[in-house]
């Protein structure tokens, strides 16, 4: 069990701070930021050893973060990762918080919550767009909630291969493409996303619309708070079986 606390860092080219095969480690209170005229490329980096040790049961919480080019937290195949309290702060990265699976491990039970994430120059849409402040992929019972997303984020928040999700009460504001995402043309397979629910998301300012929703059935979205955006919410091909009730979408 690994304890990395209260540090001052200042990060070089690759990480700020790099986990490899650390179970149940604890990383909180580190203030982070790249070294003068450094690009780091990832503050903090959390993944498993190939074919062995899983980084799992992970805490990142309560860390002041400056991010670099890429993602300013990046957890891979990291079962039940809390991930709460963060302040990151970026000027044009590709994602504030990035969390997916890999062959080695999910991002089962995962929790995103209570982070304040933003970015104060357009960031970088990644591959077709896929990436924003909070992206999340690849697990079940994930919950992402309780977050402030601002400034101009792809998506302020993108999901994709869900189920069984939570992405409630989080306040977004101020993405060029959708304040949430849920998968997308380009995403693998018919079904992405299933049995999500989207519930008292308060979204502006979203350029395309409150919420684009593709590849995803049986999911709810309700009572969330859609007015200010350019559209309330956007539908699209391949889903079904959704119930959409109670939004504010003037």
């Amino acid at each position: 069990d690994v304890t990395v606390s209260d540090n001052i860092l200042a990060c070089g080219l690759n990480n700020c701070a790099q986990f490899v095969g650390t179970p149940s480690a604890m990383i909180a209170r580190n203030r982070m930021t790249p070294a003068d005229g450094v690009a780091t490329i990832y503050i903090a980096t959390v993944q498993n050893v190939a074919g062995g040790a899983m980084s799992e049961d992970v805490t990142f919480s309560d860390n002041d973060m400056t991010c670099g080019s890429a993602s300013c937290v990046f957890f891979i195949g990291t079962p039940r990762a809390m991930i709460t309290r963060n302040r990151l702060t970026a000027s044009s990265p590709v994602s504030g918080i990035h969390v997916q699976g890999t062959t080695d491990g999910t991002t089962d039970g995962t929790r995103v919550e209570q982070n304040t994430v933003t970015t104060t120059g357009r960031s970088t849409p990644g591959v077709n767009g896929l990436f924003g402040g909070i992206r999340v992929r690849d697990g079940k019972e994930v919950v992402v909630t309780d977050n402030i997303v601002t400034g101009p984020w792809a998506n302020s928040i993108f999901v994709d291969a869900l189920l069984g999700s939570d992405v409630s009460r989080n306040d977004l504001r101020g993405a060029y493409q959708y304040g949430i995402a849920l998968a997308t043309k380009t995403s693998a397979g018919p079904l992405s996303v299933d049995g999500l629910s989207v519930r008292n998301n308060k979204i502006t300012d979203a350029a395309y619309a409150g919420i684009g929703v593709m590849s995803t059935c049986r999911s709810m979205f309700v009572g969330n708070n859609l007015n200010g955006n350019a559209r309330g919410a956007e539908f699209f091909e391949q889903s079904g079986a959704n119930t959409f009730r109670g939004n504010g979408t003037m």
